[in-house]
């Protein structure tokens, strides 16, 4: 989760990814609102996805997404961001992230993968 968006990577088992984002969309914006009293609209329309197609290219859009925070200057170590959860193990600290031999931590382009933005 950052701070205007969200990356979210995940294996669709049933429905389609507009009914699941819909369904995110909806209940965590009544959630919010109702712990923020607030009212009205939390997230802007659609969405952008990528498909995952191999192992490798999950395991290298998830180092990707875990980076974002070290890149977008909201934490200076992978880890260290109290809003993100990855699967695997995180590089020690001080190991600079890379995946075949592109560092993920250099500015990138910012396109999300599997994300919403609110």
């Amino acid at each position: 989760v950052m701070p205007d968006h969200l990356h979210w990577l995940m294996e669709l088992r049933g429905g389609t990814l507009a009914e699941c984002m819909a369904l995110l969309k909806s209940r965590s914006s009544r959630l919010l609102n109702r712990r923020l009293e607030r009212q009205g609209p939390l997230w802007q329309h659609g969405y952008h996805d990528d498909a995952v197609r191999s192992d490798e290219s999950l395991h290298e859009k998830a180092m990707y997404i875990l980076a974002n925070p070290v890149r977008a200057g909201l934490a200076s170590t992978l880890g260290e961001y109290p809003h993100a959860w990855c699967r695997w193990p995180v590089p020690a600290p001080g190991c600079r992230a890379s995946t075949h031999g592109v560092d993920l931590l250099q500015d990138a382009p910012r396109h999300q993968i599997h994300a919403v933005r609110g």
